[in-house]
C-alpha cells in the first residue's frame, strides 16, 4: 500500500466560495495531501494521506498508536467562507477498521473570536465497542432555520476528526474521504420563530426546554436548588438504541436526528404561537409528536407547581428491533448521594452512590427516588402507567463528575411489535428533608404522586 506518512502536512485541495445554496463551502479528496490541516494534537506518525479507498484512491488514514489525536480542517471564516444567516450540510465518507482504546469522533466546532471553542457537534462517534464498519456517509445539518443553528458569537468553524480517551491511551484505525461543506436552503421548520431555549418559572420550580435535543427538558430546579444537571450532553427525554446504528433521540444526534412531526407549547393552558424565551406561569406543558426512525412518540412534558408529569406513547411503523429504548431521562446532580426504591411486591432497595460507574436497582419499582445529604433535598419519580406484558427497569447511573442518571428501561434485545400503543408515564416530585428523616419523607412524597393521575 503506498502512503505518504512521512509528509510534514501537505496542502489539501479546497474550493472556497461565497454563492447561492449548492454551492461548495469546502470540497476535501486528499488527492493533493493533507497540509492544510491542523495536527491538534498529533503527529505524521499518527495520520497519514494512503491509497485504502475503494479503487487505490488517497484517503485520509487516522491510527493513533496510545495517544490523543486530532486533525482540523482550515477555518471557515464568518463573513468570507460562511455566514450565520445561512445553512449548510456537513459531510464525510468514513469507514471504521475497529477502536481498541478510546473514542472517535467525527464533528464541527464553532469558535469565538478568540478562537476559543464554544460549541463542538458530533455528527458520528465509535467507542472501543463500536463494531468496525464499511464505508458510510455521515452528514449533519446545521445552521439558520435548523435545528442547530450557529451560536451568534461564532467568527470561524473548523471540522474536526479526533480521538480522545482520559488516559490517553487512544488506539485504532478510522479512514475519513469526501469531506464537503456546501450550503442549502432549508424550508421553514416548525419553530424556526422559537428561541433557541425556553426557561419556565413554575411555583418553586423552573424548568428549561432545550432546542438542541428537539425540544426537551433540560433543567430542573426546586427551591433555587439546581436538582438536575444543565449541561448539554447529560439528556433528558427519550432514546432509542438501534442495532447496527446507535442512539437516536433526543440531543443524541452521532447517528441520526429525531424527526419532529408537531408540537405546542401551552403556558397555562393558552397555546404559544410564538413562544417568549421565559414564562413564570402555574402551568406550562409541551406537547410533541415525533419520530425514532420507524417507532413514532406522541409525548407530553408537564410542569406544575406538585410536580413534573411525562408522558409518552409509542407504536412502531413496522417491527422495530431495539438494543434497548429509555424513557424519562433525569440526569441527577452528583451531589446526590442516595437513593431509595419501592418494587411491586412492597420490598425496599436502599443504597448510597459511590461513583462506582455502576447502575444502581436496576428492577420495576412502583417508585424511586433520589436525595442528597449536602442539599437537604431530593426527589421521587413515580411510575404511573407502564404497558402490560413487557419486561423493564428503573436504573440509576452513578457516574462520577457527570450525575446519577435516572433511566426507565424498555425493549432490552427487543422487538417493537407493529401498530400496538405503548403507553408510559411518571410523575416527578421534588422534596427537602433533613438526613435522618428523608426516607420517611420520600415515602410520604411517593404516595401522593402515586396518586397524582386521580386527582
Amino acid at each position: 500500500m503506498m502512503t505518504r506518512c512521512g509528509w510534514v502536512i501537505a496542502w489539501f485541495l479546497v474550493a472556497s466560495v461565497w454563492g447561492a445554496p449548492g454551492d461548495m463551502v469546502l470540497k476535501e479528496d486528499f488527492s493533493e495531501g493533507m497540509e492544510a490541516w491542523e495536527y491538534a494534537p498529533g503527529n505524521a506518525e499518527m495520520v497519514c494521506v494512503s491509497d485504502a479507498g475503494p479503487g487505490h484512491e488517497t484517503v485520509l488514514d487516522l491510527h493513533p498508536p496510545g495517544a490523543i489525536l486530532g486533525v482540523n480542517s482550515r477555518e471557515l471564516v464568518v463573513g468570507v467562507d460562511i455566514a450565520l444567516d445561512k445553512a449548510y450540510e456537513f459531510e464525510a465518507r468514513i469507514k471504521s477498521e475497529g477502536l481498541t482504546a478510546g473514542v472517535f469522533a467525527f464533528s464541527v466546532c464553532c469558535r469565538d473570536a478568540k478562537g476559543k471553542r464554544i460549541q463542538q457537534i458530533s455528527i458520528h462517534n465509535l467507542r472501543e465497542k463500536s463494531k468496525p464498519h464499511p464505508w458510510v456517509l455521515k452528514s449533519s445539518v446545521l445552521g439558520a432555520g435548523t435545528t442547530r443553528p450557529f451560536p451568534p458569537e461564532t467568527r470561524t468553524i473548523v471540522l474536526r476528526f479526533s480521538f480522545w480517551d482520559r488516559k490517553k491511551l487512544c488506539a485504532g484505525r478510522v479512514l475519513v474521504d469526501d469531506v464537503t461543506v456546501k450550503e442549502i436552503a432549508v424550508k421553514k421548520t416548525l419553530t424556526s420563530s422559537w428561541p433557541r431555549s425556553i426557561l419556565a418559572d413554575v411555583g418553586d420550580l423552573k424548568i428549561r426546554f432545550e432546542s438542541r435535543s428537539f425540544w426537551t427538558l433540560y433543567r430542573f430546579d426546586y427551591k433555587g436548588l439546581r436538582l438536575c444537571v444543565d449541561k448539554f450532553g447529560s439528556h433528558y427525554g427519550n432514546v432509542g438504541n438501534f442495532p447496527g446504528i446507535g442512539f437516536v433521540g433526543s440531543g443524541h444526534t452521532e447517528n441520526e436526528d429525531e424527526r419532529v412531526d408537531s408540537i405546542e407549547l401551552l403556558a397555562d393552558g393558552v397555546p404559544q404561537a410564538t413562544p417568549k424565551p421565559q414564562y413564570a406561569c402555574g402551568k406550562i406543558s409541551l406537547r410533541k409528536t415525533s419520530r425514532l426512525r420507524s417507532l413514532r412518540l406522541r409525548t407530553l412534558v408537564q410542569v406544575t407547581p406538585g410536580g413534573l408529569l411525562e408522558d409518552a406513547v409509542m407504536t412502531a411503523d413496522k417491527p422495530t428491533k431495539l438494543n434497548l429504548i429509555y424513557f424519562f431521562m433525569h440526569p441527577w446532580v452528583t451531589d446526590m448521594s442516595h437513593y431509595l426504591a419501592e418494587l411491586p411486591d412492597g420490598s425496599r432497595v436502599d443504597g448510597e452512590f459511590t461513583d462506582s460507574k455502576g447502575m444502581k436497582i436496576s428492577k420495576p419499582v412502583k417508585w424511586s427516588a433520589v436525595y442528597s445529604e449536602t442539599l437537604q433535598a431530593g426527589a421521587v419519580t413515580a411510575v404511573l402507567a407502564v404497558p402490560e406484558g413487557i419486561k423493564w427497569d428503573t436504573r440509576y447511573w452513578d457516574q462520577p463528575n457527570r450525575y446519577r442518571k435516572h433511566y426507565f428501561a424498555v425493549f432490552k434485545g427487543e422487538t417493537v411489535a407493529m401498530g400496538k400503543e405503548y403507553h408510559f408515564r411518571v410523575f416527578t416530585v421534588p422534596f427537602t428533608s433533613s438526613a435522618d428523616v428523608w426516607q420517611a419523607t420520600a415515602e410520604q412524597v411517593a404516595v401522593k404522586a402515586l396518586a397524582h393521575d386521580a386527582q
